[in-house]
């Protein structure tokens, strides 16, 4: 699941410098499919996520619902680091397939949502 999520983390940002080049970045237009099987990468890596991701809650599952809840202030700290890191995980991933059908029922930017929630799973599963 790491290596997925660090190759859609990679792929991602690729894109996003393409598209919104900086002024110290530049693509070049060689090899022509270059950038194609970036996004090849993203999308493939994107929807192997899936299961994986599924198959990692459901064996952490228990673990979220044991009591007590919390057994001290570092458990508690311990437990609160895995929100963006599981709600980062499956927005990315549901936004990602309903993007990949440009179907779009959120008012929100979907590129700058997808974007800033790429940054701060990735940033999650570091410190994870």
């Amino acid at each position: 699941l790491g290596v997925t999520f660090t190759l859609c983390f990679a792929t991602g940002l690729l894109s996003h410098l393409i598209q919104h080049p900086p002024s110290w970045f530049a693509w070049s237009s060689t090899p022509s499919w270059g950038y194609r099987a970036s996004q090849g990468i993203h999308v493939v890596s994107g929807f192997t996520s899936i299961p994986l991701l599924l198959a990692k809650l459901w064996v952490v599952g228990p673990k979220f619902f044991s009591w007590p809840p919390v057994r001290g202030i570092g458990h508690a700290l311990e437990r609160l680091s895995l929100l963006p890191l599981v709600a980062g995980g499956l927005f990315l991933l549901i936004s990602g397939v309903i993007n990949t059908a440009r179907f779009y029922p959120w008012d929100f930017y979907f590129p700058a949502a997808h974007y800033t929630a790429a940054w701060i799973t990735i940033g999650a599963l570091i410190v994870h």
